[in-house]
């Protein structure tokens, strides 16, 4: 095991599962993602610190533990198809392709999502053609997230019972 590995395994055990991260398959991804390879160059010594760190255009990589938890509380089992909204560098939606079936991930800002998709094509297994310009395009995909679930009527909310949202 080289020492980052020895480092991401030391920061799931004592920072995701000692604060409560249990799932198993969360577990196992967030030990076979090397979330160096998602940070720049400059910060990678930094990258199993439990912290946000700059990723560029004023945004941040999420700290492991969020990713962890975010990922968990979606309860995964194998087999989803997930949206992830806000892709950033491509860590967590590289920790999510570890356990679901399909993952779709979109970004707002050019340069990051550019930078994901070269991100997740040069180290984790994907397929580079099913990458669009802006992720999704070649999907004939738009998502415009314009609600709050403490907004839906109070009536029959069984349209919603198979979507889980995690903010």
């Amino acid at each position: 095991m080289d020492s980052m590995a020895k480092r991401r395994d030391r920061l799931v055990c004592e920072q995701v599962e000692a604060r409560g991260v249990r799932d198993p398959l969360v577990l196992v991804a967030m030990r076979a993602v090397p979330r160096e390879l998602f940070v720049p160059k400059h910060l990678r010594d930094e990258a199993y610190d439990d912290t946000p760190l700059a990723i560029g255009a004023g945004q941040t990589i999420s700290q492991p533990y969020i990713v962890a938890f975010m990922v968990e509380a979606l309860g995964l089992r194998g087999g989803e198809k997930v949206l992830e909204i806000g892709a950033g560098s491509g860590y967590a939606a590289a920790i999510l392709a570890e356990i679901a079936r399909e993952v779709f991930t979109i970004e707002r800002v050019g340069q990051l999502a550019e930078q994901a998709a070269a991100n997740l094509v040069a180290h984790i297994v994907i397929d580079p053609r099913r990458i669009g310009p802006i992720g999704l395009s070649r999907h004939g995909l738009l998502i415009a997230v314009s609600w709050c679930p403490c907004h839906t009527a109070r009536g029959d909310r069984s349209h919603l019972s198979s979507f889980k949202l995690v903010m």
